[in-house]
């Protein structure tokens, strides 16, 4: 907040460019901070204008970070071949979404990814697992993983998606099933490398980003936080010519 206060003040050219708000007699120090308290009281507007401005300054800081990071982490957010993908799997329009299958927030945007994927014909969802909500929600996401590489993501999501919450491993392993997978299959590749590596690849994005709670949105160069309006997102995929 800047304010600006006129005092006519007798100043020795010879400290001219030295003087400072503490060099001041007490006197006119007291009399310039009342100047301040009466102007605030008699226009109570200009702090909430400082306010909101400082606000903006800050979004637009942070807009330009998030934004930064994401050309500088483009091939990882959009083209990582072990992630997941919905929609068409071929499509030239990219939304890359961080979810965690028990957070009720992501379970509510499932039927407007698939609103999008109706009206975007060319829309690719990229999905990046970030559980946060304890280690069932990690299983899940590694057993995700493994169904993604068997080609029976679509299938394991939509069967998993339609389990209640709280998750129970039970439940995610009657999920890969009813998916088509073979859980001992299944449990052999969870003993891999890869599937934590990727989970811990998309988590440092995650971070570089400052998300910290799904769901999250990555479109273009604009990153959205929560279970934002289906408007919202269309409006940023026509943006990048969806």
């Amino acid at each position: 907040m800047t304010l600006t206060v006129f005092a006519a003040l007798r100043v020795n050219p010879t400290t001219a460019g030295t003087l400072s708000a503490n060099s001041l007699p007490a006197a006119q120090q007291a009399a310039i901070q009342r100047m301040i308290h009466d102007y605030i009281l008699a226009h109570p507007e200009v702090v909430a204008q400082a306010l909101l401005e400082e606000q903006n300054s800050k979004t637009k800081e942070q807009e330009a970070s998030s934004q930064a990071i994401i050309a500088a982490n483009k091939e990882k957010l959009l083209d990582d071949r072990v992630t997941p993908i919905t929609g068409n799997l071929k499509g030239n329009v990219t939304m890359v979404e961080f979810a965690d299958y028990q957070c009720g927030y992501c379970k509510s945007m499932e039927p407007v990814d698939q609103n999008l994927i109706h009206e975007f014909p060319n829309l690719r969802i990229v999905m990046k697992d970030l559980p946060i909500l304890g280690s069932t929600s990690v299983y899940a996401a590694r057993v995700g993983l493994v169904a993604a590489k068997q080609g029976k993501y679509a299938q394991f999501r939509k069967a998993i998606l339609a389990e209640p919450a709280p998750l129970t491993t039970q439940a995610v392993s009657q999920a890969g099933s009813a998916a088509g997978l073979n859980m001992g299959e299944v449990e052999t590749e969870l003993s891999k490398p890869w599937v934590d590596s990727e989970l811990a690849q998309d988590r440092l994005l995650a971070v570089a980003l400052g998300i910290e709670g799904t769901p999250a949105f990555v479109i273009g160069d604009t990153l959205v936080l929560g279970d934002v309006p289906q408007s919202d997102l269309e409006g940023l995929l026509k943006q990048i010519g969806g």
